[in-house]
């Protein structure tokens, strides 16, 4: 591993490659944002662990612990909310996670969700367009507006979607 990239399983004593709940997902990405700078270098941070999932708490938790310099609050929550949104979308729609990673390089948070559905995600087109009038259908806008770059490789089994989230 260079000092380019962090692995999530790399930051934790536990593998994270398939976590049972976005607010794990969003404990793997909180940790490994805490044990590492935005280009990689793992610094230590104190009491990085545990939270009670919710990204308010992650950003207040964020603000105190970050070095000078490091992830400002508001990127924090979007790769929080992305990292929700990609595994709630893989447990609801996609037949659940079967692999997850998350990684730091200068780039920004690179996230990696593969499930069993071979199903493209989808908005919900409304004749409206008032974004928070209907319930269900707005995740993957919100992971569109929020990543840089967005693959997904479809599989035998499922499909692999690959996001990129700036941190700076």
């Amino acid at each position: 591993m260079s000092t380019d990239e962090i692995t999530a399983a790399g930051v934790g004593t536990a593998d994270w490659s398939r976590p049972e709940s976005a607010a794990e997902a969003r404990d793997t990405v909180r940790r490994l944002l805490h044990g590492g700078s935005a280009c990689g270098r793992p610094h230590e941070a104190p009491g990085a662990g545990g939270s009670d999932g919710g990204a308010g708490s992650s950003a207040e938790s964020a603000r105190s612990k970050e070095p000078a310099g490091a992830i400002e609050e508001a990127r924090l929550a979007d790769a929080l909310l992305v990292t929700s949104e990609l595994v709630t979308n893989a447990i609801r729609h996609g037949g659940g996670v079967a692999s997850f990673a998350a990684r730091v390089t200068r780039e920004g948070l690179r996230l990696q969700v593969t499930d069993r559905s071979r199903v493209r995600p989808a908005t919900v087109a409304r004749a409206d367009d008032t974004f928070g009038a209907h319930p269900g259908g707005h995740g993957w806008r919100l992971v569109q507006r929020l990543c840089r770059d967005i693959t997904i490789t479809p599989l035998a089994g499922g499909k692999t979607i690959q996001v990129l989230v700036g941190l700076i």
